[in-house]
């Protein structure tokens, strides 16, 4: 019994420090690209820009000080807590993805806010007047994962 928890977080280790890694290293490249421009547009509707989010989601929160900044920490902190406990009583495969890449995302996110005080958020998506949140990897990989615990939510209990 020992040895499949020992595997199974072994696995959600992997995972993490891939995801976690694929995030910094994308951000750390991004950085070195944008160090002589502010924008590179890829096509009409995908630029790569550099915002530093001090805020939550979409910028929420945004004008507040050191303080929250450590609150945003915390609650994070607290939500992988939960995941990880998620994670442990979860058998289906697909659920267990979903749960690595939410922590994957929010420790990347963690990280920057750690290191750096605000989130390094670096891809736009807009349509003429229309801009999307700026986002980064780890924010994909959060919101992959919570689209499949949404689908394997109502695929199991509906």
């Amino acid at each position: 019994m020992h040895n499949i928890i020992f595997r199974k977080y072994l696995w959600l280790f992997g995972v993490v420090l891939v995801g976690v890694t694929g995030d910094q290293a994308t951000k750390s490249y991004v950085k070195e690209l944008l160090s002589t421009t502010k924008r590179i547009r890829l096509c009409t509707v995908f630029s790569i820009v550099s915002t530093y989010n001090t805020g939550i989601s979409w910028g929420l929160f945004s004008k507040t000080g050191s303080m929250l900044r450590w609150g945003f920490v915390g609650l994070s902190m607290t939500l992988v807590g939960m995941f990880l406990y998620m994670f442990y009583n979860e058998k289906r495969p697909s659920t267990q993805w979903a749960i690595a890449l939410i922590i994957a995302g929010a420790f990347g996110n963690i990280l920057d806010r750690v290191w750096l005080g605000a989130v390094f958020d670096f891809l736009s998506v807009h349509w003429k007047n229309f801009y999307f949140p700026v986002f980064n990897l780890a924010d994909m990989l959060i919101s992959v994962g919570f689209m499949i615990l949404l689908r394997d939510y109502y695929k199991w209990n509906y």
